[in-house]
């Protein structure tokens, strides 16, 4: 029973991207944590997190900003490749008391970067990016911290959730590699590819229950619930770190 959970909230965050142009990392994250433990679980985010960018950069690529698109790759690789060599040295314990630390963190930013004042040029493109990558490659939830550049930039919605995708492709792309060089994945002995597949599977299930769904159900409701399924998330994460 606790497979066809992690299948379900998969499913789930497929649809909340679908809709909100982020979102996939905070709803699913923490259940993966839970079921696959911090390292595999942050793991599974990124390998599905690529499957679902793909997906819906395909379905929203005529809205796509690609100048942006090259400077959020250039800037966030270098930090993606920086963060997992930090992150190799660090304890289990250690570990998952950070990624719930950094969870609770992008709950946070989910909350107030429409609060954030505006800003202009490039270099606020490459703090954000940076920061995004970092992100990435800690928690699998880089969207936050696009979705508060998108803010202070005023970015509109429609071209912002399709240049989310070749971004957060971009940065799976690099996440996930990197961290079977670095020994990152793998520990659990729960990511086989059969589970793999079917959670694909409910990405693209997702992905596709989203087209009809953006038509009725607003950007910001699916959005707020995937800043409240991350917070629960998060402290769940925090409580049994602490409680080892």
């Amino acid at each position: 029973m606790e497979i066809v959970f992690v299948i379900a909230m998969t499913l789930l965050g497929g649809c909340v991207q679908g809709v909100a142009g982020m979102g996939f990392g905070l709803t699913t994250v923490p259940v993966f944590i839970w079921f696959f433990g911090p390292i595999d679980g942050v793991v599974m985010g990124n390998i599905l997190g690529l499957v679902n960018s793909i997906t819906l950069g395909v379905m929203l690529r005529r809205d796509i900003n690609w100048p942006i698109v090259g400077l959020f790759v250039a800037a966030q690789t270098p930090a993606i490749i920086i963060t997992i060599l930090l992150l190799s040295v660090l304890p289990l314990k250690s570990l998952e008391i950070t990624i719930g630390l950094l969870m609770l963190v992008m709950v946070a930013a989910a909350v107030f970067s429409f609060k954030l004042p505006r800003v202009y040029g490039k270099k606020p493109v490459f703090f954000f990016a940076a920061l995004a990558g970092a992100l990435s490659a800690a928690v699998a939830q880089s969207g936050p911290a696009v979705t508060a550049y998108a803010q202070t930039s005023r970015w509109g919605q429609k071209q912002f959730s399709a240049s989310m995708q070749p971004i957060f492709a971009a940065m799976n792309l690099v996440v996930v590699p990197t961290k079977y060089l670095t020994g990152m994945a793998g520990a659990s002995g729960e990511l086989s590819w059969s589970i793999v597949g079917i959670l694909v599977l409910a990405v693209l299930v997702g992905n596709f229950v989203s087209i009809p769904l953006r038509q009725i159900v607003k950007s910001t409701w699916a959005r707020n619930l995937a800043i409240f399924l991350g917070g629960v998330g998060a402290v769940r994460v925090l409580w049994h770190a602490f409680s080892l």
